[in-house]
């Protein structure tokens, strides 16, 4: 037998065999593993980092930057876009892509050499995602398990170094970045991507010098064409903070002559120019040179920067009026850059708001630089904060202006009032009618009255903006004429049978016009000169309730400029022209304390004038202590807490029924703490306990006396003189009983408070609801689940990790669920609180110490409650936090009645609460939110947003 052919078919049945296990994708040989790292090197890498390059290119490059600030190293993901759910649609098609690619290389090709870089692309592509925390697991993971890998361990503790700089956790960031100095020197190349986050962590932290030095050395490791022209833009800007024109001026220079973005070479052209500027003598030659550049049709899409930039130059010579325009100017050319159109509105605010001391024109700008502005803006928070701030201030004008011009009219004869009152309206109209000044605001006077269409409420929604509805309608018949509200109104030739149409419809609209319909110009007049006569104030009555307002108005004025604004100079303005209008106000003792401490530092004798007043008029009054005695604070705020503390043990007294007890800790309180701030409510326990032991003439007796001692008492006053009329009321059975509070007994009539509807006595926001509190009950303590313990420095729930070896490779994280057992990130109160308006709030005190009981201070809110509140319907409840309780009364419909109760009942709480003063916070809470506190235990976070908000 031939053996040759048997031995050729064994050869080739092993060679096929061969093959096929060498094509394999799941063996370690050498021929799959070339394999698998030919294909995952050009069917997945490459094109992984293709569709990276060009996601950089297209969805990044087009975000607004601002050239006035030091630009990001790297333009990526707006920092506030912290635990932001992934982006919409076509924004990250390319990302998902790429993260299944990256995902395919780990599954299918586990024996390829480039599992590393996979799991780099999955950490950059969540990084583009805004998901900081999944993507710092990737890159964590890469690090610790290629550590030996010295490139792959750089890039990947780079990026997780990003990944916390976005995240706000700049200590995490300098471990990680401290890590990577160590094992630079052994790179030889690609050192670009961590020199340049170095850098960025340098500008961070306003460490400019050394900044600079990384970023030099950063375009010294041959970086991309794009990344040396955006890097020698931002060392222009880093050289300009450290006071270096001449060096920005090269920089800049290197950026105009590359070729970069048009965006870019502009500003670095504009910088240019204003530095070679800056030895000017004329401010008219720099506007002259800034203005050439508008020569250049090229250059006038960015007009409004250029403007800017002059109004810059105003600015900073103190030509405040010259500046105010061009940034006008420039406002009103920001079609387009919304962004700029916002820096222009915070200028024009700020010049108002430190300048020129219009507080109620920069409220208007502040708004208009919240609506413009991205939320990504570095002062952003603060902006909102202080045009909400000016709405106070904004409204305490509008109030004197209306007083004011009120009561001047009413001194008027008959007949020149109502002419007056005409002339008023029709200016009002036309005011309301006129264009906005270019700067896109309305310029309102202090000194006379406040149109309600003019006022801006702060909102996004078109059509909740007066301001934006005027400049739209100007805008409209600028470019269309005056044309009425028809269909077809871009027809300006009608036909006869349009014609005829319209005509018959004019003619019929007066004939239909029902109840509802819009009245016309006339009725309208006559409505508006109706509403002004019956608010005259035409009695002795109606000018002192007058006169109270503008006095109230400018204490608070002259309150909130002191305390909130710091603003001295205005507050003593307010305090003095409240002096001056009405020298026997209300509030002269703490008037005469705050001039005294308004003058102390900038004019020691007017400072001894008020002292002296204060000392001399109101020598018993907390003031004039204060000034006598540097230690009565203290000692008051001693005395507070055994007050306090004494009035607790008397209220447990009451509530045991030990009433012969609680009559004499009250005969003893009065002569421990004569004339105590509790004084009214501990009458108030010792009335009703001569009530339930005594016949109801006592009863009678005792609250007839706390009403003469304690007339002008808002909490316990007005329910004791509720009380007293019940008891006129049913004076027969009350005299029957030989008691006169007893146990309920069904066989006696017992005492009760009024059901009947009447008015409370102190005022409040007109349509208060009197539903009960049946959509939030007590939540018992402890009744809270368990919830996750956060990391100490991250402030997350702790997230198990793949291990770290640096001897064996460890097996790959779950591909469907990595990182392993990742929770949610913690709650972002600007996004777990909601702004929206709802149909139920409350009035919430929160009560930072959950062991402090508060029984006593329940019952100063009922007592509060029902003596000024009574047809309302209001309950209080509470709620146990794991560190808080938390009081919430309600039902209220409306912010604006939840908000006037507040008014009220605050400046009584340290009578209505029996615990100190640092331990409770006021605040005001929709519904929908309360639930959300509740089941997350957010209270600091609400509170944050309470404050940046409301």
């Amino acid at each position: 037998m031939n053996k040759a052919p048997v031995i050729l078919l064994i050869a080739l049945a092993c060679c096929t065999a061969s093959l096929f296990w060498g094509c394999s994708t799941q063996n370690g040989s050498a021929y799959s593993r070339g394999l698998q790292n030919l294909t995952a090197r050009y069917n997945y890498i490459y094109n992984s980092k293709t569709l990276l390059d060009e996601y950089s290119n297209t969805q990044l490059a087009v975000q607004p930057e601002n050239y006035d600030e030091i630009l990001p190293v790297y333009p990526g993901p707006p920092p506030r876009q912290i635990d932001a759910v992934a982006l919409p649609g076509e924004r990250t098609k390319a990302l998902d892509e790429l993260i299944a690619k990256a995902k395919a290389i780990i599954t299918d090709k586990s024996y390829s050499n480039y599992i590393d870089d996979a799991y780099l692309l999955l950490g950059k592509a969540y990084y583009y995602k805004s998901d900081y925390f999944i993507s710092f697991e990737y890159f964590d993971y890469a690090a610790k398990t290629y550590r030996r890998q010295v490139p792959v361990f750089v890039e990947a503790n780079t990026w997780a170094a990003r990944t916390q700089l976005q995240l706000g956790r700049t200590v995490q960031a300098a471990r990680l970045l401290d890590s990577i100095k160590k094992y630079l020197p052994l790179l030889k190349k690609k050192k670009a991507a961590a020199l340049a986050t170095l850098a960025q962590f340098e500008i961070q932290g306003k460490n400019y010098g050394k900044a600079l030095d990384y970023l030099r050395l950063a375009m010294k490791q041959q970086p991309s064409k794009q990344e040396r022209i955006r890097w020698n833009y931002i060392a222009a800007q880093l050289s300009e903070q450290l006071k270096n024109p001449a060096q920005a001026y090269r920089y800049y220079t290197l950026v105009k002559k590359s070729n970069a973005p048009f965006e870019l070479y502009f500003n670095a052209d504009l910088n240019r120019l204003r530095i070679s500027l800056a030895g000017s003598s004329s401010l008219q030659e720099k506007e002259r040179r800034l203005l050439s550049l508008l020569r250049d049709d090229k250059n006038l899409d960015y007009s409004d920067q250029v403007y800017y930039r002059i109004a810059e130059l105003f600015r900073e010579a103190g030509q405040q009026q010259a500046a105010e325009r061009y940034y006008r100017r420039s406002a009103a050319l920001s079609i387009q850059n919304n962004y700029q159109k916002g820096l222009s509105y915070l200028r024009i605010a700020d010049l108002n708001f430190e300048q020129a001391n219009d507080y109620v024109q920069a409220k208007l700008y502040y708004d208009s630089a919240v609506a413009s502005l991205p939320p990504t803006y570095p002062e952003y928070s603060t902006i909102s904060k202080k045009a909400l701030n000016l709405e106070y201030l904004s409204s305490r004008y509008q109030v004197i202006s209306r007083q004011d011009t009120l009561q001047m009219l009413a001194a008027l004869p008959d007949g020149a009032r109502r002419s007056r009152i005409l002339t008023l309206v029709k200016t009002q109209q036309q005011s309301s009618e006129q264009p906005v000044a270019q700067g896109g605001s309305a310029q309102l006077n202090p000194d006379q009255g406040f149109p309600a269409s003019m006022v801006a409420t702060g909102s996004n929604f078109y059509f909740n903006n007066p301001a934006a509805m005027t400049r739209g309608r100007t805008d409209f018949v600028r470019r269309f004429g005056n044309r009425p509200l028809t269909d077809n109104w871009r027809q300006q030739v009608r036909s006869s049978v349009q014609s005829a149409t319209a005509a018959i419809d004019q003619g019929l609209a007066p004939a239909q016009q029902g109840p509802g319909a819009a009245a016309s110009p006339v009725s309208q007049e006559e409505q508006q000169i109706r509403a002004y006569t019956d608010s005259l104030p035409l009695n002795a009555e109606r000018l002192l309730a007058s006169n109270k307002k503008i006095a109230d108005a400018l204490f608070q004025l002259g309150s909130f400029y002191q305390q909130v604004l710091n603003d001295t100079t205005q507050a003593i303005r307010s305090y003095e022209r409240l002096l001056d209008r009405y020298p026997q106000n209300a509030y002269l003792p703490i008037v005469y304390y705050s001039l005294y401490l308004a003058y102390k530092d900038r004019d020691p004798q007017q400072a001894d004038r008020y002292r002296e007043k204060l000392l001399r008029g109101y020598p018993s009054t907390l003031y004039a202590r204060m000034l006598t005695d540097p230690q009565f604070f203290a000692e008051s705020t001693k005395k507070e807490k055994e007050v306090n503390q004494h009035y607790d043990g008397v209220f447990t007294q009451y509530e045991k029924g030990d009433y012969e007890a609680v009559i004499a800790a009250v005969q003893d309180a009065a002569g421990r703490f004569p004339d105590n701030f509790l004084s009214p409510q501990y009458a108030y326990l010792r009335a009703i306990a001569i009530g339930k032991t005594q016949h109801v003439d006592s009863l009678v007796n005792a609250f007839s006396s706390l009403v003469l001692r304690f007339p002008d008492d808002k909490v316990i006053t007005p329910l004791v003189k509720e009380h007293l009329a019940y008891i006129q009321a049913h004076l027969p059975e009350f005299s029957r009983r030989a008691i006169a509070l007893t146990d309920f007994d069904p066989n006696e009539p017992h005492f009760l408070a009024r059901t009947e509807p009447r008015q409370p006595a102190v005022s409040r926001a007109p349509g208060l609801p009197p539903p009960a509190l049946a959509s939030a009950p007590v939540k018992p303590a402890g009744g809270r689940p368990a919830t996750p313990k956060p990391d100490s420095t991250s402030g997350r729930p702790s997230v198990a990790r793949p291990p770290a070896d640096t001897t064996a490779k460890p097996a790959p994280p779950a591909l469907a669920n990595r990182p392993v057992a990742q929770p949610p990130p913690a709650p972002d109160p600007a996004t777990t609180f909601s702004k929206a308006a709802s149909n139920t709030y409350y009035v919430v005190i929160r009560v930072a110490d959950p062991s402090l009981v508060l029984s006593s201070s329940r019952f100063g809110i009922g007592q509060f409650n029902r003596g000024n509140y009574a047809a309302a319907g209001l309950r209080h409840q509470l709620t146990q936090l794991p560190a808080d309780q938390l009081i919430y009364i309600g039902n209220f419909s409306s912010f604006a009645d939840a908000k006037a109760y507040s008014a009220a009942m605050v400046p009584l709480l340290r009578s209505i609460m029996k615990v100190p003063a640092d331990r409770y916070e006021p605040f005001i809470i929709s519904r929908e939110n309360f639930e959300l506190l509740k089941n997350t235990d957010l209270i600091e976070d609400y509170l944050n947003f309470y404050k940046n908000n409301y």
